[in-house]
């Protein structure tokens, strides 16, 4: 007999400029404007992973990713990416132009 809280996830998987594609037409929303690697579409959390964007399954992580956003939403009214820019290419204008990023890597920690 199988273990009924085992369940095999594949998770969905587009390319990023796909993803930057539906940022644009305003159906991509941010967990917040300083987590750019997890963003909701499609009724899906989704992660940025080695050049793409992996869908994260239902269960704890996207409810604590849902509750943040929640918050940040409560706390700012309501308002979503106020700036059409995506955040992607402001970080990589950031780093062309010998900007560096405050926040810690995994790799780093």
């Amino acid at each position: 007999m199988q273990d009924l809280d085992v369940v095999d996830y594949v998770p969905q998987t587009m390319s990023h400029s796909r993803m930057l594609q539906q940022w644009r037409q305003g159906v991509v929303h941010l967990v917040s404007p300083r987590i750019p690697e997890y963003v909701r579409y499609d009724d899906l959390w989704w992660r940025r992973s080695k050049g793409q964007w992996e869908s994260i399954p239902n269960g704890p992580f996207a409810l604590i990713l849902t509750a943040g956003r929640a918050r940040l939403q409560s706390l700012t009214g309501g308002l979503d990416n106020e700036e059409r820019r995506d955040p992607w290419s402001v970080a990589r204008d950031r780093m062309r132009l010998g900007g560096t990023c405050s926040r810690r890597h995994a790799h780093q920690v």
